[in-house]
């Protein structure tokens, strides 16, 4: 009896953990980065980058926060947590910081270089990229953040960015397809289209005149490609369609027709048979022999 208490005491106690591990799994990983993919030479260190206790890093090797991400030239690393995944370009620098507050999931600090964010929306759980111009609040969605000595810029390709200035505060909602840049010297964002609509509007003309030009070139060409062969056409085949009529007698039918419907003054009955005009031999039932 007493093993079986036991063997039940034991087998309950592994259910709890395993639950508590599944409940809280997010919580224990959301301060480790694996390392999915490296190429070259890429340098972690929990110190700044002129730290002596750098650490080269290779495939599935975990990266404990805080650290600093550094990649050489011709060099990249793609960074996975969870569902997230991050992809550091050459001569790149990022900050990971941990993860101790109740709202956001991830934070990291870019400091040089251009890094492409792919990151999972989940529910009250917010990604947060900062640059010394600007900061990407996230939620979901696949973008690239550029930094320089002068400017940040961040380019959407799907779902939508909160992007906060760290000049003026200004908060603006970025959209797919658009790219927003802040530099030093700038307080206002500057704001571009990546879409063919952008391409079709700076095509345009400038000027009425030019636009006028624009049109009459245009139906100079229409007229010229399509509706004059397609008149010419359509004559042609009228005048093949008169030779028809012409040549079967049923021209000469139609005109007589005509004629005698336009002579006609009004239409009497002879015998209970409708005649027009004043000539009882024109009568409905000739025409229709």
């Amino acid at each position: 009896m007493r093993v079986k208490y036991i063997f039940s005491f034991i087998l309950l106690t592994g259910i709890l953990v395993n639950s508590f591990y599944a409940i809280h799994a997010d919580d224990l990983r959301k301060n480790i980065w694996r390392v999915a993919a490296v190429q070259g030479n890429v340098f972690t260190t929990s110190g700044d980058i002129n730290a002596e206790d750098k650490k080269q890093l290779v495939a599935d090797d975990y990266i404990n926060l805080p650290a600093l991400v550094i990649t050489g030239n011709q060099s990249t690393v793609e960074l996975k947590r969870n569902d997230d995944s991050i992809t550091v370009a050459q001569n790149s620098i990022i900050k990971l910081i941990p993860d101790n507050s109740e709202d956001s999931r991830a934070i990291i600090k870019q400091e040089k270089g251009s890094v492409l964010y792919n990151i999972v929306k989940r529910f009250n759980k917010n990604f947060k990229v900062i640059t010394p111009y600007l900061i990407a609040g996230v939620k979901g969605t696949i973008f690239t953040v550029s930094v320089d000595n002068t400017q940040a810029s961040v380019e959407l390709s799907e779902g939508l960015l909160e992007i906060t200035s760290s000049i003026s505060d200004e908060k603006i909602l970025l959209t797919a397809g658009n790219t927003v840049t802040q530099g030093q010297d700038n307080i206002d964002f500057n704001i571009t289209s990546n879409t063919i609509g952008s391409s079709l509007d700076d095509s345009l003309p400038e000027d009425i005149d030019s636009l006028d030009n624009v049109l009459s070139n245009t139906t100079g060409v229409v007229n010229e490609n399509i509706v004059d062969p397609l008149l010419s056409t359509v004559n042609s085949t009228l005048e093949i369609t008169n030779d028809v009529l012409d040549s079967t007698g049923v021209s000469g039918v139609l005109d007589d027709t005509g004629d005698a419907l336009e002579s006609a003054t009004d239409i009497e009955f002879l015998n209970n048979t409708p005649v027009i005009g004043n000539d009882s031999n024109l009568n409905l039932n000739n025409l229709l022999e």
